[in-house]
């Protein structure tokens, strides 16, 4: 008899063990589907927000090269004006920056969208060529002003 309870006991036990271990092995299931369609569902955003970053950096840039080709515009007008050696001078100097400029929507053109990490390094490098553009607008506007 107490060896009927034992095995009873015992197999109860086993069977209890089993069960639970059932259940806890489609709960981890659903769980990790869970988190495998949040990290989907997360990496999706991040690409989203990474196109969006690229777009709206492309438009900003954009605006800048149209307004750099307004102003070679407005200078080259301005520049009919003075005499022909001043003239020669910023001739040489508007039509570098003039292919500097056209250089740098190439440039943002041919530019493929990859890893993010090539994107940043690229934004990085482009923000300084950009900037050292823009500093160059200003000192011809600042030797023009002279």
């Amino acid at each position: 008899m107490k060896k009927l309870i034992f095995t009873l006991a015992a197999s109860s036990i086993l069977i209890a063990f089993v069960f639970t271990s059932c259940n806890n092995t489609a709960k981890n299931a659903e769980d990790s589907k869970n988190a495998l369609l949040k990290a989907a569902d997360d990496l999706n955003n991040a690409k989203q927000a990474y196109l969006l970053d690229v777009e709206n950096y492309r438009n900003e840039i954009l605006a800048k090269i149209e307004k750099n080709k307004l102003f070679i515009k407005d200078f080259k007008i301005k520049m009919k004006n003075e005499n022909a050696d001043v003239k020669a001078i910023y001739e040489k100097q508007i039509d570098l920056l003039e292919e500097r400029n056209n250089a740098m929507k190439l440039k943002l053109d041919a530019y493929q969208i990859n890893e993010k990490d090539d994107w940043r390094k690229f934004k990085t490098e482009f923000n300084h060529d950009m900037d050292e553009l823009g500093k160059a607008f200003s000192d011809l506007t600042i030797k023009n002003v002279n």
